[in-house]
């Protein structure tokens, strides 16, 4: 049971880490997007 609580932790900070990586990342190609369609 604990073991399985620790993969589930260790699971959710790679998710979250990830979402924290990618976020910015879209944001920034959206504003590129919007920079060269008005340029």
């Amino acid at each position: 049971m604990l073991r399985v609580t620790v993969v589930w932790l260790q699971l959710n900070i790679a998710f979250v880490r990830l979402f924290v990586v990618l976020e910015p990342e879209k944001k920034n190609r959206l504003t590129l997007k919007q920079r060269s369609w008005r340029m």
